[in-house]
């Protein structure tokens, strides 16, 4: 029996799929939070070229997360939008670690949605950057629900977000010396991955120049580790290779030995 039906298997009498569903999704937050960490524990070992006899439970374990979620999909509605959102970005890492490809792409399309109008609702509990990350996908594909309002949204805080780095760096804004918050870090990795040519056609020269700002080994300690490591992937282009190694083994160190709860993922 799969380990995620038996939170549930000793009940009595059948229960209602909505009632099973919250049970079901807690376990499913918990084990992505496991999976994560997981990974993080084979990135060290493979980097420091140890044997990795675990990739195989692994990926295991990823595809029966996998076959879970899908067959919870029709059924996110039941959670708030922001979780939904949340467990959906899960999806795409733990596909990859199952099928070493990303899910099919239209398939988050409606949470992605719903996620968008509870925000522009008021919704704090939808996090604005886990939103802007999902809206990425739809709008490159030009799916037509995300090019009105969607696209609009996603394009303003890009800018805004773009505005505000360039009044930092030339000195307008003067945050502390060597400090970053993870809503700081959360938008220096967006920046970081999109494309900036609307705003600014010598981009790379921006992007050079905002990561040389941050304060890296300050960020090691005191950022979310999972945020961390976005800033650093997006970074790679722009960090010297031994800075990039380092800092990543530290942040996947902190992953790998916890997580404050299982929706930190």
């Amino acid at each position: 029996m799969r380990k995620f039906e038996a939170l549930y298997a000793h009940q009595e009498k059948p229960i209602k799929r909505s009632e099973a569903f919250p049970a079901r999704s807690c376990a499913l937050k918990s084990a992505a939070s496991e999976a994560y960490r997981k990974a993080m524990l084979l990135c060290l070992r493979a980097n420091a070229g140890g044997a990795i006899p675990e990739l195989a439970s692994l990926r295991r374990d990823a595809h029966e997360w996998i076959e879970t979620f899908d067959s919870l999909l029709p059924d996110l509605i039941l959670l708030t939008p922001g979780d939904a959102l949340e467990l959906l970005e899960s999806r795409d890492f733990i596909h990859r670690i199952a099928f070493n490809a990303p899910p099919l792409a239209d398939s988050g399309d409606q949470i992605i949605l719903l996620a968008f109008q509870a925000r522009i609702k008021g919704d704090p509990g939808v996090n604005i950057f886990t939103l802007h990350r999902a809206l990425d996908g739809p709008i490159l594909r030009r799916r037509k629900e995300f090019l009105g309002a969607p696209f609009r949204w996603h394009s303003d805080r890009l800018e805004d977000w773009y505005r505000e780095a360039q009044e930092k760096l030339r000195g307008t804004v003067n945050p502390p010396p060597g400090s970053m918050s993870d809503i700081e870090a959360e938008k220096a990795a967006i920046l970081l991955r999109a494309d900036l040519y609307d705003f600014d056609p010598d981009q790379k020269s921006f992007k050079r120049r905002l990561v040389e700002t941050l304060p890296l080994e300050a960020m090691s300690s005191g950022v979310n580790a999972k945020t961390l490591l976005r800033l650093l992937f997006a970074a790679y282009p722009y960090i010297p290779l031994t800075d990039y190694e380092r800092l990543t083994r530290l942040a996947q160190t902190r992953l790998a030995k916890s997580f404050r709860h299982p929706y930190s993922i």
